[in-house]
């Protein structure tokens, strides 16, 4: 049995290679993504990660890929919050 993301926090840091590729073109890593640490927080505190209320300048999903998340997004909004917004 393979262990959990929290296990393996639990021993050492996880990496992530981030990649993409256009369409017949080889995956290229642009960045990676490095998990340190488990740290709990009340809710209260916590910071969701909402990409759709919250874009960098410049940076924006395609129309396909914003249909397919947005739902998802606002799904996860009211359940944490009970906003119905879809920013």
């Amino acid at each position: 049995m393979r262990p959990t993301l929290w296990q393996e926090l639990a021993r050492r840091p996880v990496r992530f290679e981030l990649r993409a590729a256009a369409p017949d073109e080889p995956w290229r890593t642009f960045a990676t993504l490095s998990l340190e640490a488990v740290r709990t927080a009340p809710a209260s505190r916590t910071v969701p990660f909402d990409p759709y209320a919250h874009n960098l300048t410049g940076l924006h999903p395609t129309e396909r890929l914003r249909r397919l998340r947005d739902s998802a997004y606002a799904g996860s909004r009211h359940g944490r919050t009970g906003d119905d917004r879809t920013e």
